[in-house]
């Protein structure tokens, strides 16, 4: 007998959801999962109960296309926009901490938090060209950005697990490790 025999799905339909194509992430205290769909529209559940725990109203109707939890408990959530806005939340107050501007015409490919929770990684994406950002979360400032030119798009982010190095993948099948400086505002 298979494995897929063992997996037995469960659906888990938010009153809220509004939208297709959910993207998902799973928070850090392993109970919550976020979803974000096509309409701008957040939903949270508690997945050990299977309930949901609340709605994040759409900051942009073009939809999310990244979603990852950070801060120092998990508390903040960051939602990324098909016009390149990014939208940090915080999940103790279902409040809009502020949004962080990635340039015209670009789309949010990827985010990730490095393990502290303390730097976002933003890569987005445009026709000819695209960045990866990286944002102190505790402030709401630049720490600067990195751009392709006649490069295939940046569509994968991730920390190493002690921090200092950022991974990159794109759709040209490369992967690329970037040494992170340390910031003394960050801690990382």
């Amino acid at each position: 007998m298979g494995y897929h025999h063992r997996i037995r799905p469960r659906p888990l339909h938010h009153p809220a959801a509004v939208g297709r194509r959910p993207v998902l992430d799973g928070g850090q205290d392993g109970r919550t999962l976020a979803a974000g769909y096509s309409s701008g529209v957040i939903c949270l559940w508690n997945i050990a109960e299977d309930t949901p725990i609340a709605k994040l109203p759409a900051q942009d109707t073009a939809g999310v296309t990244a979603l990852a939890f950070g801060g120092d408990d998990g508390d903040i959530l960051a939602a990324g926009s098909n016009t390149g806005s990014t939208y940090l939340w915080n999940l103790t107050s279902d409040g809009l901490i502020t949004t962080l501007p990635s340039g015209a015409s670009q789309q949010v490919k990827d985010i990730a938090f490095n393990p502290a929770g303390t730097v976002l990684a933003v890569a987005t994406a445009a026709t000819s060209y695209s960045y990866v950002h990286l944002w102190n979360t505790a402030e709401g400032t630049s720490l600067g950005a990195r751009q392709y030119q006649a490069e295939p798009a940046v569509f994968g982010l991730a920390f190493s697990p002690d921090g200092p190095t950022l991974a990159t993948s794109d759709y040209g099948a490369s992967a690329y490790l970037w040494t992170m400086p340390r910031s003394p505002s960050t801690g990382a």
